[in-house]
C-alpha cells in the first residue's frame, strides 16, 4: 500500500511514516511487504524478508523474534495442522522456555492444541486480527528504527495526542456533566507546558468540533460548543 501525504511522507504497510525521499522506493516495497506478510499470518516469510532488509535486527530483538515465531505456530494451529505446530514448537520455541518471561506465553500457545476449536478457547485472542496487527506494528517500528527512520510520523503523534484528548473529554463529560438538569459540573486541569494562562470555557452541553493546530506536536486546541444541547 502506498499513498503520498506530502513531501517526504507516505503510507507504508497501512501506516504513515516519514522517510528520506531517496529511500522511499525500497521502504515502500520491502517495509510494506513485511507488514502485509505478518497481517496475512505468513510470519516465516516476514522473518526471511526482515533478515534480508535489516540484518541482525531479529538477532538483537529477541522479543520480536519470539513474537514472529509464535505467530507462525498460531497460524498452524488455526489451520488445524496440530502435528506440524507441535513439531515447529519443539524445534523453534523450546529454547525460549528457559527464560521466565516467555514461559506463560508458551503455556498459552501450547494450550491451544488442546481445543478442537481454538477460536473458542480462553486463549482465543491469540487468533484475532488484533494480535497479528500488534505484531505487525512492532515489526514495522523496529524496521524503521533500524533504518534510522522515525517510528512515528508527526501526523501519527498528533493523531495519538488528539485521540487522548477526545477520549478524556468524553469520559469527563459523561461523568461530570448532567445536561439540562444542571445539578453539577466539575473543573479539571489545567494542563500544558510552561507559560500562558489557565482557560475555563465554563459549562457547555456538547462539543461540536475540536480544531487542532500542529506541527511536530500540538500547538493549540480550539473547541466549538453547542450551547443549546
Amino acid at each position: 500500500m502506498m499513498q503520498w501525504w506530502g513531501m517526504g511522507t507516505l503510507a507504508v504497510g497501512g501506516r504513515v511514516c516519514g522517510i528520506v525521499l531517496g529511500q522511499w522506493s525500497q521502504c515502500v516495497h520491502d517495509g510494506g511487504a513485511i507488514f502485509n506478510f505478518v497481517l496475512e499470518g505468513n510470519a516465516l516469510k516476514a522473518i526471511e524478508l526482515t533478515e534480508e532488509m535489516a540484518p541482525n535486527l531479529l538477532e538483537n530483538d529477541i522479543d520480536l523474534y519470539f513474537d514472529l515465531l509464535s505467530l507462525h505456530f498460531i497460524e498452524l494451529v488455526r489451520s488445524r495442522k496440530c502435528t506440524e505446530a507441535l513439531e515447529f514448537g519443539q524445534k523453534n520455541l523450546t529454547s525460549f522456555g528457559k527464560v521466565r518471561k516467555y514461559v506463560e506465553k508458551l503455556e498459552d500457545f501450547m494450550a491451544l492444541l488442546a481445543y478442537e476449536e481454538p477460536e473458542k478457547s480462553p486463549m482465543f485472542h491469540l487468533l484475532s486480527p488484533e494480535y497479528r496487527q500488534n505484531v505487525a506494528d512492532s515489526l514495522n517500528r523496529a524496521v524503521l528504527a533500524h533504518a534510522n527512520l522515525p517510528a512515528y510520523s508527526s501526523l501519527e503523534r498528533v493523531v495519538q495526542q488528539a485521540t487522548v484528548v477526545r477520549q478524556y473529554l468524553q469520559q469527563e463529560v459523561g461523568k461530570n456533566f448532567r445536561g439540562s438538569s444542571g445539578k453539577n459540573s466539575m473543573t479539571v486541569g489545567p494542563w500544558g507546558g510552561l507559560g500562558g494562562d489557565p482557560e475555563d470555557d465554563g459549562v457547555n452541553s456538547a462539543v461540536r468540533q475540536i480544531i487542532i493546530s500542529h506541527g511536530a506536536a500540538i500547538d493549540s486546541i480550539q473547541f466549538e460548543y453547542d450551547l443549546r444541547g
